[in-house]
């Protein structure tokens, strides 16, 4: 302290604002067209006289309200014909492996995972001490043939039939049936993780592979991140009939990471059904925005990248055509994006082992036509460089 008694503080520095978004940004939904006005109602609606349950000790699946309202929409969307009480409300899909690996696998149990596949699944399935095998995807997305032939022994397998990320295949309905027949012969689990599955611009979406199983052999991992927003942090486990004493049991011990101030309003939301409009507005956006992004690859870039349109999701996946790919690495290319100013993944990121590809994963949801045909000029100008 100086003789005046008053401590000198250092100055505080400003907090860093989060640099905006790039295209081809793939973690970007469409986010100035979300309806805040109605959340923020549902939100106001929930708080300002709230219910006498939510400031007392809460079922640990989560809010009741919240789990019809999921149900209610699995059975209208995915055809998935769950009740609310199979339904555990998690803060994403890294909680929900967690939550699977605690009731039904153990330590050192082998599962199959898809090669290329989502990388926060392999950690969450290490972080949980189980053994992560990458499993090719073709064409048809995984195969559980192929898969067998290296782990005959695997208690699980994590795939995402409706549409397979990054790839965006789906897989027919015969490989579904041929891995649920794996599971009930081996006693084993096939997660489905529903990635992206809203977002279908042709025809209706895809039923959900666990409405094809009879045999409790399905386990149904859902998320609300691409549909609302990330910071939202819900997700949420739909759990076969039989199982339900078991996760019951061990709910208490298991530490619920969603947060309960956001599932009522989500409920409210999903209940007045601003959220089935929301998504039926963001499909429509969605496919008009992968047009968009199709046509000034293909007038800017064709000489660079081949890519072909997919009937779902908010992403494309481009290949380096050979002449591009005899003079650089997709990593190559993604640091030449970047350095530009716009954003792609290299397809190679997205293989645990060598990778078997090469391409670019663009997104293109959260962003205008113009940033779209903008974003390819800059990117086909630094691929030339």
């Amino acid at each position: 302290m100086d003789q005046g008694g008053a401590d000198i503080l250092p100055e505080k520095a400003p907090p860093v604002a989060p640099a905006p978004l790039q295209p081809f940004d793939t973690s970007a939904p469409e986010l100035m067209l979300f309806p805040y006005r109605q959340w923020a109602r549902h939100h106001d609606q929930t708080w300002r006289r709230p219910d006498a349950a939510l400031l007392s000790r809460v079922d640990p699946f989560g809010w009741p309200p919240l789990r019809e309202a999921i149900a209610d929409h699995l059975r209208e969307w995915r055809g998935l014909p769950c009740t609310a009480d199979q339904i555990f409300i998690t803060s994403g899909v890294v909680e929900a492996i967690g939550l699977i690996a605690a009731t039904t696998l153990n330590e050192g149990d082998d599962v199959l995972t898809e090669e290329p596949g989502y990388a926060v699944l392999n950690r969450a399935v290490h972080h949980n001490r189980l053994v992560s095998v990458p499993s090719p995807v073709d064409q048809q997305g995984f195969d559980i043939k192929t898969a067998l032939q290296t782990t005959p022994r695997a208690k699980a397998a994590i795939v995402t039939p409706s549409r397979h990320y990054p790839l965006g295949v789906t897989m027919p309905l015969s490989r579904r049936l041929e891995l649920i027949e794996w599971a009930v012969a081996r006693n084993a689990y096939v997660i489905e993780d529903d990635f992206d599955s809203e977002y279908r611009f042709q025809g209706q979406p895809l039923p959900a592979m666990m409405s094809l199983s009879n045999q409790d052999r399905v386990i149904y991992v859902g998320s609300f991140s691409k549909v609302i927003f990330s910071a939202l942090r819900l997700g949420f486990v739909v759990f076969p009939k039989s199982m339900l004493p078991k996760v019951r049991s061990s709910s208490p011990q298991i530490d619920q990471q969603a947060s309960l101030m956001l599932q009522p309003v989500l409920a409210r939301f999903m209940h007045s059904g601003d959220f089935a409009i929301h998504i039926r507005r963001m499909r429509r956006l969605y496919a008009k925005r992968q047009v968009a992004a199709l046509q000034a690859i293909k007038l800017h870039a064709a000489d660079l990248l081949i890519v072909d349109p997919v009937p779902a999701g908010m992403h494309l996946v481009a290949n380096l055509t050979p002449d591009l790919q005899s003079r650089m690495s997709d990593t190559e290319a993604a640091k030449r994006a970047k350095s530009a100013g716009v954003t792609v993944q290299p397809l190679s990121s997205f293989f645990a082992g060598p990778p078997m590809r090469q391409g670019l994963v663009m997104g293109f949801a959260g962003f205008s036509e113009e940033q779209l045909e903008n974003g390819v000029r800059v990117l086909a100008a630094a691929l030339r460089a």
